[in-house]
């Protein structure tokens, strides 16, 4: 006698759910900025559950990711040299669920290197002497440009007083007359000027204050008429004038 024995065949099925991906809210245009430019986009899952989020590789680049998914950054400006143009950055997106699944995604950004105009901080002052050639010249250390760039000064000719002038590479000269001079008694000279950085050409304008001298000038004699010869024959009479003037007491 046979005996058959029967057991029952049962099937084991595996569902597999399809792969988490991650999506960035704004498709159009988020990957691609200017220096000091704000950019600000909302990450998302195919996941019902919000995974946790981080980013890998930005450590140095000051990028922020809340908890929410939102996205947050502003390059700076030293990011990206004048000669560059343009850098690409990529940084890697992770998603972690608490249940261990994890997905990563690359973050690839363009950032166009942004031109500032120069900086120009308050300049020291002007101090001239009269009828002497006085020389100021524009220093790095009030007026520069954040990017390095190479700078251009130019004058504002229809503000200029007669006899000024200003250098391309910033060297302001004059050699006041003595009404100029004592014109700067009781009112100083405003220059303007113009910086250009090169060659984007960004302009910024700025001023310099332009004074009577502080130092202690000796008098100063004017003979009128004012020959530095005279010719005279014996026993013969000789007029003109002498004006002393003491420029120091004249500012007091």
């Amino acid at each position: 006698m046979k005996y058959w024995l029967i057991l029952p065949f049962m099937a084991c099925v595996v569902i597999f759910s399809p792969a988490q991906q991650l999506f960035v809210s704004d498709s159009s245009g988020w990957n691609t900025l200017k220096e000091g430019d704000f950019l600000s986009f909302k990450i998302s899952s195919t996941d019902s559950i919000s995974p946790r989020l981080t980013l890998q590789g930005a450590d140095s680049l000051r990028m922020q990711l809340d908890s929410l998914g939102t996205f947050f950054w502003k390059p700076g400006f030293d990011l990206v040299s004048r000669l560059e143009k343009q850098k690409e950055i990529s940084v890697i997106l992770q998603a972690e669920w608490k249940d261990g699944r994890r997905v990563t995604r690359p973050l690839n950004f363009i950032v166009y290197h942004q031109n500032r105009p120069p900086v120009v901080e308050d300049l020291p002052i002007f101090y001239v002497k009269q009828s002497s050639a006085n020389s100021y010249k524009i220093s790095e250390q009030y007026v520069n440009d954040p990017d390095g760039d190479p700078l251009v000064f130019k004058s504002l000719q229809s503000q200029l007083p007669e006899g000024v002038a200003l250098s391309s590479q910033g060297l302001l000269t004059w050699t006041p007359s003595r009404n100029q001079f004592n014109a700067l008694k009781n009112t100083p000279l405003m220059v303007e000027f113009i910086v250009q950085d090169q060659p984007e050409k960004a302009e910024t304008r700025g001023k310099i204050k332009v004074a009577q001298t502080q130092l202690d000038l000796p008098p100063e004699i004017l003979l009128i008429p004012g020959d530095t010869i005279i010719t005279i024959k014996e026993d013969e009479r000789v007029n003109f004038k002498i004006y002393v003037s003491d420029l120091t007491e004249m500012r007091t």
